[in-house]
């Protein structure tokens, strides 16, 4: 990555592996999984920033912003609705634009449900 910054495929790659260590921690260590979601979180918005039209980085930060939700549920709720809400957003604007793709209603309909 210290060699290509600016490649988007690295850096998506790089906030799957901290959500996938985020997730593992969980059980044990809330406080890092939530540090380590908040840091792909932050380069997930980076990627929508660079590339706000595409639709796979807008879902990774929907993804991201439900696992920090997740996570802080009962410790904070306040702020993982305002985190749900902000993934749900998202959702629902995929979902407006590509009206044909099912995953984005389904899981729009999830999420609200949840």
């Amino acid at each position: 990555m210290a060699q290509e910054p600016g490649n988007t495929a690295f850096q998506r790659d790089l906030s799957v592996s901290l959500n996938k260590i985020g997730d593992t921690l969980g059980r044990s260590d809330q406080a890092q999984a939530v540090a380590l979601y908040q840091e792909g979180l932050a380069i997930r918005r980076k990627l929508v920033a660079q590339e706000p039209g595409s639709t796979a980085f807008q879902r990774d930060l929907s993804i991201s912003l439900n696992k920090i939700g997740d996570t802080l549920g009962r410790s904070d709720p306040v702020q993982a609705l305002a985190l749900y809400q902000e993934g749900l957003a998202i959702h629902r604007k995929l979902a407006a634009q590509e009206p044909g793709i099912q995953s984005f209603s389904v899981t729009c309909r999830l999420v609200w449900s949840a």
